[in-house]
């Protein structure tokens, strides 16, 4: 269906909608809806697209575009909205926005400024963004850092944490220092509870895997309480308790150490929560 002017009411194809003018009220289709600029509710197989300004709910199969958008995007592989935009972005892959309210991503967000959450299964980019939630997290007006840490079992690790001014992401790769053989990989995120000039307190949840790649495997899933000191503009030292969670087999999980609070012993795996301690050195980038 083509229209060159204004359209109001439902416009309703197997393949394709065209308006040239301003859309108000309902695209649906099989593949395609376009419109220059549109107050509506907009589903498509495949793609949505408005040239300029959108208000309303976008649905697409695969990727949504607008420009200054006020709604909500909902697409299977990205959407794409520009200006100063009032948007919740939510997709399976990728979401790209000078602003949003929220941008949910199953993969990447990219933008200028984020007001609320921006979850990410991989990484968050922007120029500002208070609340990220990834592995990876590059925020222009956030932090980064590396750390040096060891823990009640000797995990030594070095982490890059990545994030904003409230939360930040968490990834660690290390090794067992009494088994060198085995590997430590850690992913999670954190919060900055406290921050003050001298001092900070952050509040993480971390999951932890030792592995050989071959057979003995130990997995550990930790809520950690670290106060943290600043030494210079750069250097900070931390140390603080840990709540553990962890099961590993019986033939080849290292002992559990700290204050244990439960264990349970199967013919096979161990099960266990104790409390530990985190220690180490960091260093802001």
């Amino acid at each position: 269906m083509n229209i060159r002017e204004n359209a109001r009411g439902l416009q309703l194809s197997g393949v394709y909608n065209q308006t040239g003018g301003h859309v108000q009220g309902t695209q649906l289709t099989g593949v395609v809806n376009t419109a220059h600029s549109a107050k509506a509710l907009q589903l498509a197989g495949v793609t949505n697209v408005v040239s300029q300004e959108f208000t309303g709910v976008q649905l697409a199969g695969i990727v949504n575009v607008a420009g200054k958008t006020d709604g909500l995007q909902l697409a299977g592989l990205g959407n794409t909205s520009r200006g100063s935009s009032q948007v919740t972005q939510i997709s399976g892959v990728f979401n790209r926005s000078n602003q949003a309210n929220n941008q949910i991503g199953g993969l990447v967000n990219v933008a200028k400024k984020v007001r609320g959450i921006q979850l990410a299964g991989l990484i968050n980019i922007a120029d500002t963004s208070d609340y990220p939630i990834a592995l990876l997290n590059f925020v222009k007006s956030g932090e980064k850092s590396f750390s040096l840490s060891t823990d009640e079992i000797l995990n030594t690790l070095l982490t890059f944490r990545s994030g904003g001014r409230v939360l930040y992401g968490i990834l660690g790769l290390g090794y067992h220092l009494q088994t060198p053989s085995l590997l430590a990989f850690e992913g999670g995120l954190g919060a900055h509870l406290m921050d003050t000039p001298a001092f900070r307190l952050n509040l993480e949840v971390a999951s932890l895997t030792l592995t050989d790649f071959k057979n003995r495997e130990y997995y550990r899933y930790a809520l950690r309480l670290l106060p943290t000191f600043k030494l210079q503009d750069r250097w900070e030292i931390f140390a603080g308790p840990s709540l553990n969670q962890v099961h590993f087999k019986n033939e080849n999980g290292p002992d559990l150490h700290g204050l244990q609070l439960w264990e349970k012993v199967t013919s096979r795996q161990t099960y266990g929560l104790y409390l530990g301690l985190t220690g180490g050195v960091q260093f802001k980038l």
